[in-house]
C-alpha cells in the first residue's frame, strides 16, 4: 500500500475519532439527549372527569409531600377542561404535569396503556390511580418518600400492590371548599379493603387490563405486596397496610356522591351508570351505605401536607 495512501487513512480515522468524541460530550452535556436512567423516578397516570375542584391538593400531596417526580392527567371530560386549571399553575408543578384530552366513553384503561407506552419513564415506575386516591407511607422515618420504598423491592417485583383503605362520607351532607384530607379524616375499623392498585415498572407493563391490574411482558414479573405476597387479580386477600396503602375517599359527602350520577365514571357506560348508587334518593343512599358510628381518626394524609407543603397546607387553618 503507498505511503500516501496510509496516512489519508490513519487521517481519516483521527477525524472520526475526533467526531466520536465530541458528539459523546455533546450527548453527555446536553440534557436534551440525555435518556434519564434512574429507576427510582416515579410517576402517576390518572384520568379525571369533573374533578378540578380536588386536583389542587391531590397534585400538591403526591408531588410535593410524597415526592412523585411526574404526573400523567387524561382528560375524559367533552371540553378539556383541564387546559384552565393546568395554565393557572405555577412553572415548577407545569414541568412535572403532562395533561393530554382523552374524550370518550370507557377509555380509563386504554389511557393508562398509553401512558405506560409512552411516558418519558422508561425505566422508572408508574403509579395507576385515581384522583380520588392518595398513596400513603406507613412509616416516614424507614421511607421517608415513595422512591425509597420502591428502590428497596427485589429486581423481580413487576409491580406493588396497594390495598385500598376506604373513607366514605363521616356522616357529611355537603360539599365545603377544603381539602379532602382536611374533610374527611375518620375511616372505620373495617375501612382496609382487598381491591388494590398498582404501581409497576414501566419498562415491563405491556397494557392495563383494567384499573387495578396491568399485564407484564414476561412472566417472570408479577405483582407483589411488600410482604411478597404474589398478587394475580385485582385483590389482595392479605390486605396489607403496614408500609404502603392507598386512601380511596370514595364518596366523600352526600352532596358529592349525588353529583357521580350526573357526572359519570370514564370507566363506565352511561348507560350502565343509570342504575348506579348515586342515582337514587337521599334516604336509599344513606340506607345502602349505612351510617358510620364507630370512626378512628387517620389523617395522616392531611398530616403530611401540613409537614411538607406548609405553604398549601396553612391557607387552610
Amino acid at each position: 500500500i503507498p505511503v500516501k495512501s496510509k496516512r489519508s487513512s490513519l487521517l481519516a480515522l483521527r477525524q472520526l475519532a475526533v467526531l466520536f468524541i465530541g458528539g459523546c460530550l455533546i450527548f453527555f452535556q446536553n440534557p436534551r439527549y440525555v435518556v434519564v436512567a434512574s429507576d427510582n423516578r416515579v410517576a402517576i397516570c390518572a384520568i379525571q372527569k369533573g374533578g378540578l375542584r380536588y386536583l389542587d391538593e391531590w397534585v400538591q400531596y403526591h408531588i410535593n409531600a410524597m415526592g412523585f417526580d411526574s404526573i400523567y392527567l387524561y382528560d375524559n371530560s367533552d371540553e378539556f377542561e383541564l387546559q384552565g386549571w393546568y395554565q393557572s399553575l405555577d412553572q415548577n408543578l407545569q414541568r412535572k404535569i403532562r395533561i393530554r384530552h382523552f374524550p370518550g366513553i370507557k377509555r380509563q384503561n386504554e389511557a393508562y396503556t398509553h401512558c405506560a407506552k409512552t411516558s418519558a419513564l422508561a425505566r422508572g415506575w408508574i403509579a395507576f390511580i385515581d384522583i380520588d386516591e392518595f398513596v400513603v407511607l406507613r412509616n416516614h422515618t424507614k421511607y421517608p418518600y415513595i422512591g425509597d420504598l420502591l428502590q428497596s423491592l427485589p429486581p423481580r417485583y413487576g409491580g406493588l400492590a396497594m390495598n385500598w383503605l376506604r373513607i366514605y362520607m363521616n356522616n357529611q351532607t355537603h360539599y365545603q371548599d377544603l381539602p379532602v384530607t382536611l374533610r374527611f379524616q375518620n375511616r372505620s375499623q373495617h375501612a382496609l379493603d382487598p381491591r388494590i392498585k398498582t404501581i409497576a415498572r414501566a419498562k415491563f407493563v405491556i397494557e392495563a387490563r383494567h384499573a387495578h391490574v396491568v399485564r407484564y411482558s414476561s412472566s417472570s414479573f408479577n405483582t407483589h405486596d411488600t410482604r411478597g405476597n404474589q398478587i394475580d387479580g385485582p385483590r389482595n386477600q392479605a390486605m396489607v397496610d403496614d408500609d404502603i396503602v392507598l386512601f380511596h375517599y370514595h364518596s366523600k359527602s352526600l352532596e358529592e356522591f349525588k353529583e357521580r350520577c350526573s357526572r359519570g365514571r370514564a370507566d363506565v357506560p352511561k348507560e350502565m351508570w343509570a342504575s348506579h348508587l348515586s342515582c337514587e334518593s337521599d334516604s336509599e343512599i344513606i340506607r345502602k351505605m349505612g351510617r358510620e358510628p364507630e370512626l378512628i381518626k387517620d389523617d395522616a394524609p392531611w398530616q403530611l401536607l401540613k409537614e411538607r407543603v406548609p405553604n398549601y397546607a396553612n391557607k387552610y387553618r
